[in-house]
C-alpha cells in the first residue's frame, strides 16, 4: 500500500513504495468475527461495517454485492470461489441388500404381478378344460397342480425360481404354458444370478450428495454454516428459489471443528467456501496415499461475482492496488498461488503430524483375483430363512390352536 500522507501515490516507483508499506500495517480481526450482513438500519456488521464506519482502511478478500458498494468501494476481482457441499465419501451399501440389489423395484413388482397372474392364469386355464371334458364327457385325467390357486401359484412361482416340481401337468394345455414359463424363468434367473454375483464381490455404493435437491431430499439429514456471517448467509437470506429458501430455514450455525465432527459420523453436511475446504481437507482430513473421508459436491454455487479487496469511503491508494493485482492476473500468478497454497499448507501439516510422532490409517485393498464370500455377504438369505422358519412355526401352532373343520 502507498503511503499516501505523503501524497506521493502517484509516481511509478510502485515496488519500493509497497515494500515500505508491508512492514508498517496492522492487521486487526472485526470485533463480532463476522465478513458483514446488513441490518434492518441499514448499517453493516463485521468487516463491511468497520470499513462504512472508517476503522480501517482497507480488509483483504471479501466478496463483491452491490449491497455492499453503497457502504464500502472494492478493488477489482482477482478470484471467484464457489459455495459447496461437504459430505462423507459414498460408502458401500448394507450387505443385506445385496439379494434385491440385481434387480429395480420395478422389475420386481413385475416379477410379482408374472407369477400372481401367471398362477391365476394356469388354475383358469386346467379348471376351464375340465368343464369342457365334462361336457363332453371325455376321460379326464387329473392334474394336481389345478387342485387349487394356491397349488397352481406355488407351482408357476417354482417355475419361475428354476426349482419346479417333480409333477409335471399331463395334458397339453399345462405342458404348453409351463414350457413357456420354463423359458421365461431361465432367462430371468440367468440374469439375476450374474447380476447378484457383481453385488456380492463389488458392493454398490450408496450416492453423493452434490446438489441442494439430493440434500433436502435425504430423510434424517442436518446441514450448516459456519458462524462467520458473509455473503453466503446474504445469499440464502434473500432467494427467492423455494429450494435455496428450504435450505436456509434447514441451516445450523455451528463452529467448523463440530460441523466436520458431525459430517464425519454421517448424515451431516457442510456448505462452505470450495478453496477453504480443499486447503483444509488436504492439510487435515487426507492421508499418504491421498485417501480423504470427506466429498466435496460436483455443483458450484456463485453467491457473489468474486473476491476484491474492501476500501474505506474515498481511500486514495485504491488505483494502485488495482494495477499490481492487474499485473498478478495478466503473470498467471493468482491461479498458480491458490493451487501451491493448498499443496503447500498440506504437506506442512503432514510434516507436523510425522514430527508429533502421529500415525495415519491407510486402506490398502489386496487383491489377489479372489474373492471369498463370508456370512455377512448372505445376510438377506439367512434373514429370509429365519422369517420363513418363524412364519412355518407360527403356521404350526395356529393348526395346533385353532379348531379342525
Amino acid at each position: 500500500m502507498t503511503d499516501y500522507r505523503r501524497g506521493d501515490y502517484a509516481h511509478s516507483s510502485l515496488p519500493t513504495d509497497l515494500a515500505s508499506c508491508v512492514v508498517r500495517y496492522v492487521m486487526r480481526m472485526p470485533e463480532d468475527g463476522q465478513w458483514g450482513v446488513l441490518q434492518e438500519e441499514g448499517l453493516w456488521t463485521g468487516t463491511v461495517g468497520t470499513l462504512q464506519r472508517r476503522l480501517a482502511d482497507f480488509s483483504m478478500l471479501l466478496n463483491w454485492s452491490s449491497k455492499r458498494l453503497h457502504a464500502i468501494d472494492f478493488s477489482r476481482i482477482y478470484a471467484a470461489e464457489p459455495l459447496v457441499i461437504v459430505s462423507t465419501q459414498p460408502r458401500p451399501r448394507p450387505h443385506y441388500l445385496a439379494l434385491v440389489a440385481p434387480f429395480t423395484v420395478e422389475v420386481w413388482s413385475f416379477l410379482v404381478g408374472m407369477s400372481l397372474s401367471g398362477g391365476a392364469v394356469h388354475w383358469v386355464l386346467q379348471r376351464t378344460r375340465r368343464r369342457l371334458l365334462q361336457r363332453s364327457e371325455t376321460a379326464e385325467v387329473r392334474d394336481p397342480t389345478s387342485k387349487s390357486y394356491a397349488s397352481a401359484l406355488l407351482y408357476i412361482s417354482g417355475l419361475l425360481l428354476q426349482n419346479p416340481p417333480f409333477k409335471l401337468p399331463r395334458n397339453l394345455t399345462g405342458q404348453m404354458l409351463v414350457g413357456w414359463w420354463l423359458l421365461f424363468g431361465l432367462l430371468t434367473a440367468a440374469t439375476y444370478r450374474s447380476s447378484l454375483i457383481a453385488h456380492l464381490s463389488v458392493p454398490a455404493m450408496s450416492a453423493p450428495v452434490d446438489t441442494f435437491e439430493e440434500l433436502i431430499g435425504r430423510a434424517g439429514w442436518s446441514w450448516g454454516l459456519e458462524p462467520t456471517y458473509g455473503a453466503e448467509w446474504e445469499w440464502f437470506r434473500g432467494s427467492a428459489s423455494p429450494t435455496i429458501r428450504k435450505v436456509f430455514q434447514g441451516i445450523q450455525v455451528l463452529p467448523t471443528k463440530e460441523h466436520l465432527q458431525r459430517v464425519m459420523a454421517g448424515s451431516h453436511a457442510l456448505l462452505t467456501w470450495k478453496f477453504y475446504i480443499q486447503s483444509l481437507i488436504a492439510s487435515r482430513f487426507t492421508d499418504a496415499s491421498g485417501y480423504t473421508p470427506l466429498y466435496i459436491g460436483r455443483s458450484e454455487h456463485y453467491v457473489s461475482t468474486g473476491y476484491g479487496w474492501g476500501f474505506r469511503k474515498g481511500a486514495p491508494f485504491l488505483r494502485r492496488i488495482d494495477e499490481v493485482k492487474q499485473w498478478l492476473l495478466e503473470a498467471g500468478l493468482v491461479n498458480y498461488w491458490l493451487g501451491d497454497l493448498i499443496q503447500a499448507s498440506a504437506q506442512v501439516a503432514r510434516m507436523e503430524r510425522a514430527a508429533a510422532g502421529g500415525t495415519e490409517q491407510q486402506t490398502k485393498a489386496v487383491e489377489d483375483g479372489r474373492l471369498v464370500l463370508g456370512l455377512g455377504h448372505l445376510q438377506t438369505a439367512l434373514y429370509l430363512l429365519m422369517v420363513g422358519s418363524g412364519g412355518a412355526c407360527l403356521g404350526l401352532l395356529g393348526e395346533l390352536v385353532l379348531p379342525r373343520r
